[in-house]
Parts: C-alpha cells; sequence; structure tokens
C-alpha cells in the first residue's frame, strides 16, 4: 500500500517486455486482505510517527514543565502543576492513538486494500496489484525501507512508503524476500528521516527557555 502521512499516494512505473525477460530470480508473490491492523502494527516504527512523538512529547513537556518552576515544598500551584502534567500526558496519548486510527483507515479505504492485494517482487523490482490499480515500481526507485515483525516497509520517497504483510508470504518466501530487499535496501537513509539534528535544536531550546523562566521567577 502506498502511502504518505495523511494517507495513500500513488506511484506508477511502466513495465517492459524486457523487464520481465531478464529476471534471473524466481518471482516472490503473495497476496492478502489488508486490515487495520497491518497498517496500526508499524506506525509506531514509522520515522515520521517517531518525529510527530517527539514533537508532541516536546510540547507537552515543556508546558507542564513551567507550573513546577519554583514550586517547592506545598504550594497551591503544585495542585496546578500536577494536572497540568496529567492531562498533557493523557492528551498526547489520545492524539497519537487517533492520528495512528485515522491513518490506518485512510490506507485501507483509499485503495480498496480490505478486497485484497497481490505482490510480486523480483530482481527488477516489485509490483502491487489492488482493486483499483496496478502500481509497478523499480529498485531504483527504493529511497530505503525497515522491517517490523509483521510486515516490511518500502520507502519510495523520504514520505511515502509501502506497506506489505508478511503474512502474504510463507515463511521461505519471507526469507527469501528479506535477502532480496537487502541487496537494495539502504538503511542509512532511514536514519536521516529521523532528523535528530533538529530534535536536538529543540531539546536545547527548551532547558534553555526553562532556565530563564527559572531566573526570572526565583527570589533574588
Amino acid at each position: 500500500m502506498a502511502m504518505s502521512d495523511d494517507g495513500p499516494v500513488q506511484r506508477e512505473r511502466a513495465e517492459t517486455d524486457s523487464d520481465l525477460g531478464s529476471s534471473r530470480i524466481e518471482p516472490i508473490e503473495g497476496s492478502v486482505v489488508l486490515t487495520v491492523e497491518d497498517f496500526t502494527a508499524v506506525w509506531f516504527k514509522l520515522p515520521s510517527t517517531k518525529r510527530l512523538v517527539f514533537s508532541l512529547a516536546y510540547l507537552v513537556f515543556g508546558v507542564s514543565l513551567v507550573p513546577w518552576v519554583g514550586v517547592a515544598d506545598f504550594h497551591p500551584h503544585k495542585l496546578f502543576a500536577v494536572a497540568t502534567t496529567v492531562s498533557g500526558i493523557g492528551l498526547l496519548a489520545l492524539g497519537l492513538r487517533n492520528a495512528r486510527n485515522k491513518w490506518a483507515n485512510n490506507a485501507i479505504t483509499h485503495q480498496r486494500g480490505n478486497e485484497g492485494v497481490n505482490y510480486r517482487f523480483d530482481e527488477q523490482g516489485f509490483e502491487l496489484n489492488f482493486p483499483v490499480q496496478r502500481v509497478n515500481l523499480g529498485w531504483d526507485e527504493l529511497f530505503t525501507g525497515l522491517e517490523t515483525p509483521g510486515a516490511f516497509v518500502l520507502y519510495t520517497e523520504p514520505h511515502f512508503c509501502f506497506v506489505v504483510p508478511k503474512r502474504a508470504f510463507d515463511s521461505k518466501r519471507t526469507s527469501e524476500l528479506r535477502a532480496l530487499l537487502a541487496d537494495y535496501v539502504q538503511p542509512n537513509k532511514l536514519e536521516a528521516l529521523l532528523d535528530w539534528r533538529r530534535s536536538a535544536l529543540r531539546i536545547a531550546v527548551l532547558l534553555l527557555a526553562i532556565w530563564v523562566i527559572w531566573q526570572i521567577l526565583s527570589p533574588k
């Protein structure tokens, strides 16, 4: 299933007879009826989700921490600080759950994956046949990928990916597909998607803001 953070996207490549004729390995084929669980299971593994979680946690942490600044021993502000912290954590968990379910449902309904999808992988690339569309992509269009306990996630662009459930194949074919993907997936690009430097900068800004607030509110 081709997806972005907001839902499925469509990417096509023309397939030629020479592509089929030049394959030197037996094609790896499988089929599956996609479920919402196929997508919710991988959502927290995606780089875009990790960035979202960090950004929201950063916001909640920053807002929740402010009431605690200058609070010592028993103080009326302490109850407000506790309430703010608990509410922030609850809203963070609820927001992430809703975002995950919305993303998964959009992915299913857009391409009607719950009606069945057929997969084909060989040395030339991979093909996905949905009820509404056939997608063909060459390995040169693979940006990076990752493996979860239940699926392979293949990125064709930094924010576009395919989720391929392992249950579409038997154990032998799953192992063969893992070996095939190892020749084309570039893990170093996956790390680039996480953008840790920007995250580190946000943490530094947050700590600086807390220090400034502390200096303003601290008794002279």
